[in-house]
C-alpha cells in the first residue's frame, strides 16, 4: 500500500504489525527446532520481537521522558503515519542500526559467543520483514539505517531549512508530552 495513496479513512495499526512481527518471529523459530536446542529458538523469538522496544525509547524521548502505555506509544506511531506522509522526516530506532547490528554479529562470531547467534540471526530476521513492510509503504527514507545516515541526512535537512524531527516531537505532545 503506498503511504500517499491509503484508502479513505484508513488508519495504522502499529498493534497488527506488532502482532506480525510475534507470529512471524515464531513460526520462524519454530522451523530451526530441528537444527537449534529449545533455547535457541525461544531467543531468536524473543530477539526478532524485543528489537522494536528501541520504538519505546524514541516515544519516550520525545514525549519529554514519560512513560507511557503500550496504547500511547501505538498512538505516537499512528500519529507519525497519519501525519507524515507529505512530510520531510527521520526516525533513528538505535536497535535497528547497521552499528549495533554489527555489534551484535561481532559478539556472535566474532568472539564466538553462541548465544548472540540466535539473536543476530532474530534481529537480521526482523529488519527484513521491517524493510518489507517500509518499502511496501514507500516510507523506507524515513528511518535511518545506520547513525552516521542519520547525522549526515539531518544535517542536510537543517540546511534546507527542514526540522526532520519536528513531527517527532509534535508526536510526542500528542499523547501528553511536553
Amino acid at each position: 500500500m503506498d503511504i500517499h495513496n491509503r484508502p479513505q479513512g484508513y488508519r495504522f495499526l502499529g498493534s497488527h504489525f506488532l502482532r506480525d512481527h510475534v507470529l512471524l518471529g515464531l513460526v520462524v523459530s519454530v522451523s530451526f527446532l530441528p537444527v537449534w536446542p529449545a533455547t535457541h529458538c525461544l531467543v531468536f523469538w524473543l530477539s526478532s520481537t524485543l528489537v522494536d522496544s528501541d520504538h519505546y525509547l524514541s516515544l519516550f524521548y520525545f514525549s519529554g521522558f514519560k512513560l507511557h502505555s503500550p496504547m500511547k506509544a501505538l498512538n505516537f506511531y499512528s500519529y507519525l503515519f497519519d501525519h507524515g506522509p507529505n512530510r520531510k522526516f527521520l526516525t533513528l530506532e538505535l536497535f535497528h542500526t547497521m552499528e549495533f547490528v554489527a555489534l551484535i554479529f561481532f559478539l556472535a562470531f566474532g568472539l564466538n559467543l553462541a548465544i548472540f547467534r540466535p539473536i543476530s540471526l532474530g534481529i537480521s530476521f526482523h529488519i527484513a520483514v521491517d524493510f518489507i513492510f517500509l518499502s511496501r509503504i514507500h516510507s523506507l527514507r524515513t528511518r535511518c539505517h545506520s547513525l552516521i545516515e542519520f547525522a549526515v541526512r539531518k544535517k542536510a535537512m537543517n540546511r534546507n531549512g527542514i526540522d526532520p524531527l519536528a513531527i517527532l516531537r509534535e508526536a510526542g505532545r500528542s499523547i501528553g508530552g511536553v
